[in-house]
């Protein structure tokens, strides 16, 4: 793959996080296990159990079970992860998904 290593201080607005939580709780192990079993065709593996969209102002907005679609201050996010950081090479693309992760998270019912 092309491209530079990103870092947390190099994000950008519309940047993808890909987490893997190393502080051993029972729901992100369990998601790991059933990639593994489940990726054996494709001989494909990954720990990843959790993915979000930086907005650019310290937040990732994602989804998280019963919490539905919600943003996120990264920092608290930040402990206990290891994360990969991606970011598209289209930069219109990026930002109109942040723009549209925002809008349904403000459109959300509480």
């Amino acid at each position: 793959m092309d491209g530079k290593d990103l870092g947390f201080n190099d994000m950008r607005s519309g940047d993808v996080l890909l987490f893997e939580d190393v502080t051993g709780a029972k729901t992100h192990f369990a998601i790991a296990v059933g990639q593994s079993v489940f990726s054996h065709r494709s001989n494909a593996s990954s720990n990843v159990t959790h993915a979000g969209l930086y907005d650019g102002g310290g937040s990732i907005m994602e989804s998280s079970g019963a919490a539905g679609l919600r943003s996120m201050k990264l920092v608290e996010k930040h402990h206990g992860y290891k994360f990969q950081v991606y970011r598209h090479s289209n930069k219109s693309i990026s930002m109109a998904s942040v723009s549209w992760a925002a809008k349904l998270i403000n459109e959300r019912p509480s």
